[in-house]
């Protein structure tokens, strides 16, 4: 997408700014379809990431689903017991 709302780049990331903006255009990884009154409408990601500010587009070696996972007292989930129980680093 382009636009003058569109945000102009990372902070300090001056590669990833150039990949992601390639002539002109803000490359954002979302397909889309336009229907046949104008409107733009949301499909799917090009390709499902799972990353942080630090990880760099890299996919999940593994997946897995839990029911339910700690929480401390403040009703939020227990960082420290979810990296003890499920050797997340």
């Amino acid at each position: 997408m382009r636009g003058p709302l569109v945000f102009k780049g990372y902070w300090n990331l001056e590669k990833d700014t150039e990949y992601t903006f390639r002539g002109g255009w803000d490359h954002t990884g979302d397909v889309g379809r336009f229907d046949s009154d104008g409107y733009l409408w949301y499909v799917k990601r090009k390709a499902e990431f799972v990353g942080g500010r630090n990880a760099r587009y890299k996919k999940p070696r593994s997946v897995q689903f839990v029911s339910s996972l700690p929480k401390n007292e403040a009703g939020f989930i227990n960082r420290e017991k979810v990296k003890a129980i499920y050797g997340v680093k």
